[in-house]
């Protein structure tokens, strides 16, 4: 998942957003949902997320940009293959 399941985007930043598909995992998933919600949204990949924010600043791009480049520069992640 090149963005994280949406938490590269930094809308998880704040607390899981109203409407978010991890939002509702955690909230309403069942135990599989759950582990898989909190595998993406954690202090870990929240912290992540905003030191990657300041990188991407610092090249003049979106994280979204950053990990999709990163992403197409490792042919084992086949989610953003040409």
């Amino acid at each position: 998942s090149p963005l994280g399941g949406g938490v590269l985007t930094g809308k998880y930043k704040d607390g899981p957003p109203v409407g978010g598909r991890f939002t509702d995992y955690l909230l309403n998933g069942g135990d599989r949902q759950k582990r898989m919600a909190q595998r993406f949204v954690n202090a870990r990949t929240i912290e992540t997320t905003e030191r990657l924010s300041v990188i991407a600043s610092d090249l003049g791009v979106s994280v979204t940009t950053l990990a999709l480049a990163w992403s197409r520069q490792h042919d084992f992640v086949e989610s953003a293959a040409a």
